[in-house]
C-alpha cells in the first residue's frame, strides 16, 4: 500500500526560498522506503512534473491568516481521496532513510502548557491559546504541544472527525491549528524527544547535531541563520527527481 504524501503549498514572495519544495520531494524520492505518492495542494509551481505529482490547485483567500493559508481545507481537501495521509510541507527533508513506521511515531521535541496569563501573543500563539481553551471545554486533555512543525501522520477518520466538533477550515484569527487539535483531542499518550530528528529552531552551529537525525526541519529563517544547511542539502539531493520536469 502507497504511503500518501501531502504538501499544502504556498510560492514564496521571496523567490530566493521557491528551492525548500524541490529539496523536500528529492528526498522523499531518494530517502523513503516503501511506495508512496506525493500530493501539491494549493500553488501549483511551474517546475512540477504533473505526471509525478498530484495537483490540487487551491487560491488563498485573503479573509485567512497567512499563517494558516488554509491549510486545514487544503489537507481536509485531500482526505477525502486517501485512508490516511503523512502531512508534509516543505520545511522538511528526510536527510535518511524512512519508513512509513517513522512517521507513526513522530511526536514533538518539546511541549509547553498554557496557563492562559500570556500576554501580546502573536498570531501563531493565539491559536494555540485558542486550542488550549476550546480543548479545555470539551473537558479534554489539554496540554499545548508548542513545537508542531513536523511530519505528522494523520488517519483521516480522525480529521473528519476534528472538522465535526472544530469546524477547520472557518476563517479568522481563531482557526485552529490542526496539529494541535489533533494531537491534544486524541491524546497521544507520550512525546518523542530522542534523537530521531533534528529540529534547528534555536540551535547553534554544531554541526554534528545534524547527523542524528533522519528527518532536518528547517525553514527558511533558519537557512538565514544557518546557511550551512543550505549547503549541505544541496550535497546530498544534488540531481533532479522525477517529480520535476526535466
Amino acid at each position: 500500500m502507497a504511503t500518501h504524501f501531502v504538501y499544502p503549498y504556498i510560492i514564496p514572495k521571496n523567490k530566493k526560498f521557491g528551492w525548500e519544495l524541490i529539496y523536500s520531494i528529492r528526498s522523499i524520492h531518494k530517502n523513503f522506503v516503501g511506495d508512496f505518492d506525493i500530493t501539491v495542494v494549493g500553488d501549483i509551481p511551474e517546475w512540477i512534473n504533473h505526471d509525478v505529482i498530484n495537483c490540487v490547485e487551491l487560491k488563498n483567500n485573503h479573509k485567512y491568516p497567512r499563517v494558516q493559508s488554509r491549510t486545514n481545507e487544503k489537507l481536509l481537501s485531500v482526505a477525502n481521496n486517501f485512508k490516511d495521509v503523512v502531512f508534509m510541507h516543505d520545511d522538511y527533508y528526510l536527510i535518511q532513510k524512512c519508513s512509513i513506521d517513522d512517521f507513526k511515531t513522530i511526536k514533538y521535541l518539546e511541549h509547553i502548557r498554557f496557563n492562559g496569563l500570556e500576554t501580546k501573543l502573536n498570531r501563531y500563539r493565539t491559536q494555540i491559546r485558542h486550542t488550549y481553551f476550546l480543548l479545555k471545554e470539551l473537558k479534554a486533555r489539554y496540554d499545548v504541544n508548542f513545537c508542531t512543525h513536523t511530519p505528522f501522520y494523520f488517519e483521516t477518520d480522525k480529521l473528519f472527525e476534528l472538522h465535526r466538533i472544530f469546524n477547520l477550515t472557518s476563517a479568522g484569527e481563531y482557526t485552529i491549528i490542526l496539529e494541535n487539535a489533533y494531537y491534544n483531542y486524541f491524546n497521544v499518550p507520550y512525546i518523542h524527544i530522542g534523537d530521531f530528528r533534528a529540529g534547528f529552531w534555536n540551535v547553534s552551529n554544531d554541526k554534528s547535531q545534524i547527523y542524528k537525525a533522519k528527518i532536518l526541519n528547517h525553514d527558511e529563517r533558519g537557512f538565514l541563520a544557518h546557511q550551512w544547511i543550505y549547503t549541505y542539502l544541496q550535497t546530498l539531493f544534488p540531481d533532479k527527481c522525477s517529480a520535476e520536469i526535466l
